[in-house]
């Protein structure tokens, strides 16, 4: 299966991305960390968390209490709290399923930070410019909400079939809420799922050229590529 695979066995492990809708029933000891490794984004790590509220990858979230309920990284300063980052879709509070605490991963964003540059909290469970008291620290961008991927796509999975899944080579470097463009391609068009067998994705606007091939252009409007490492918020500064 696509997407990340653990390092060592955990016996009834999920998903780590959003390759799957997370459970309802919890599977696996609340607070578990686990490694695993992925074709696109290389090593990570993992936490077992219960969601707070209703999210989506690339969300930043702090543990609420000795619980393991997630909730958002508030937009305030010196917090000095540990952070990790929701790797999938979350449609509601009470679903459990991991969070990535160490490696490169999508951050949703509220603004586009440069790459190497400081990055700071820039609304509630979101990345952004940098102020003070309020940096990500264990964070780097590693690129800016212009970087774009692209793949040769057919718009039209299956002959006959929906118009909003399009076949792919492969979801290496592909993200729910990442935004599509190209011929064929209506504005404002994201995905909305990515099919477990790695091999086509759904995207929220039927295409407009079914049947046909196109290279399409995968932008990171609203995230920031960034590598983490435990990372935590400021801390106190007097």
């Amino acid at each position: 299966m696509p997407g990340y695979a653990p390092v060592h066995p955990i016996a009834g492990v999920q998903p780590f991305n959003e390759l799957l809708v997370p459970d309802t029933v919890q599977r696996n000891q609340l607070g578990l960390v686990c490694d695993a490794v992925d074709p696109y984004f290389g090593y990570a790590r993992f936490i077992y968390l219960k969601s707070g509220a209703a999210m989506n990858p690339g969300r930043l979230v702090v543990i609420n209490d000795q619980t393991f309920v997630t909730a958002d990284v508030p937009n305030t300063a010196n917090l000095g709290a540990p952070f990790f980052v929701a790797r999938s879709v979350y449609s509601a509070a009470s679903q459990f399923g991991w969070f990535q605490s160490e490696g490169v991963c999508p951050v949703q964003a509220a603004a586009s930070v440069a790459a190497g540059v400081a990055v700071g909290i820039g609304g509630a469970g979101q990345a952004g410019t940098n102020g003070a008291g309020k940096q990500l620290l264990g964070a780097r961008v590693l690129q800016p909400s212009t970087f774009t991927l692209t793949k040769v796509g057919n718009l039209q999975a299956f002959p006959g079939g929906p118009l909003n899944q399009i076949a792919v080579p492969n979801i290496d470097g592909l993200f729910y809420g990442l935004a599509v463009s190209g011929t064929g391609i209506a504005a404002s068009t994201t995905i909305t799922g990515l099919d477990p067998s790695g091999r086509f994705i759904t995207v929220n606007n039927n295409v407009t050229a079914p049947g046909t091939s196109a290279t399409l252009t995968f932008t990171y409007t609203g995230f920031l590529l960034v590598h983490i490492s435990d990372p935590f918020t400021q801390g106190a500064i007097t």
